[in-house]
């Protein structure tokens, strides 16, 4: 009987082993991936804009995505919008409050299946913008690999800017909503670093 409980123990921790090896710590390559973003203006318009400072990481297990990893740490002070008076605005304290809120950071504590699809999943975490923490649901799809390494990932998400403060104080000088509170987030990336974690 001590035989067969030691044999089993011995498998349990084999499996846990190689389950823990199935997963993967990768890198998004900047080259080829975007952390970009879109805000209405007077229901008329939109501005675009991106931000080109960041690392973004996942610990992908691919044979169970579900015990993976998604995390993220974007630099306030990268944000281009392509007009640079305006991306020195949107860093002051009017809106994002770069000098004592540098970074917009993201790190998930599960992740789980979109219902009906085999490469949509959800990632629960707290998501912290301008000193403001929330726990927040991003959905996000693998769209596939290429080689050994190079895995692809795509996010379409939004946001209550109102919620963290961002431009809440801003006032228009002709047009009473100015800017549109919800603001589109589109990420893609693919990886290319991989290491055991």
């Amino acid at each position: 009987m001590k035989k067969i409980t030691l044999l089993l123990f011995a498998c349990l921790l084999g499996g846990l082993h190689l389950h823990a090896q199935d997963k993967r710590l990768l890198v998004a390559e900047p080259n080829h991936s975007t952390i970009g973003f879109a805000i209405p203006i007077a229901n008329l318009s939109k501005v675009t804009g991106k931000f080109t400072e960041y690392d973004l990481k996942i610990a992908w297990n691919e044979n169970n995505p579900t015990q993976s990893t998604l995390e993220a740490n974007i630099k306030v002070s990268s944000i281009n919008t392509g007009i640079s008076g305006r991306d020195k605005h949107l860093q002051s304290k009017m809106f994002f409050d770069a000098e004592n809120h540098p970074n917009i950071t993201f790190k998930s504590n599960k992740i789980e299946p979109k219902t009906g699809s085999k490469n949509e999943f959800v990632a629960y975490g707290a998501f912290t913008m301008r000193g403001v923490t929330k726990s927040v649901a991003i959905p996000f799809k693998y769209t596939g690999k290429s080689g050994k390494n190079t895995l692809g990932f795509s996010i379409r998400w939004s946001i209550n800017r109102q919620v963290y403060g961002v431009g809440s104080e801003f006032k228009h000088t002709t047009m009473k909503e100015f800017l549109g509170n919800n603001v589109e987030i589109q990420i893609d990336f693919w990886t290319k670093k991989m290491k055991k974690k």
